[in-house]
């Protein structure tokens, strides 16, 4: 399922929710976001993993600038299995 009201719905039962900080941007990705999107992803209480990417006038100060590859290498190998483990301990009897 794609667009605004799977997202919406779906949000709410992942356990990491990952994607460029746009998705907290209204009207963002040439207005793919919407702000009911923006709104079910930021309220949404998965933890949240973003990348420092956007096309939109937006600056996250104290973010270094790397390539993708490596963004996406230090989301894998640092912080997502945090989150993993944590989140399959909550699920164990």
């Amino acid at each position: 399922a794609t667009g605004e009201n799977a997202i919406c719905q779906c949000v709410q039962r992942v356990d990491v929710i990952i994607g460029p900080i746009s998705v907290l941007v209204a009207h963002a990705m040439m207005g793919e976001v919407t702000p009911a999107m923006v709104h079910a992803i930021g309220a949404a209480r998965a933890p949240k993993l973003l990348l420092p990417l956007t096309q939109e006038p937006v600056t996250v100060v104290g973010a270094v600038r790397e390539p993708l590859p490596h963004l996406v290498d230090k989301l894998v190998n640092e912080h997502l299995p945090a989150l993993l483990t944590a989140t399959t301990a909550k699920d164990e009897p």
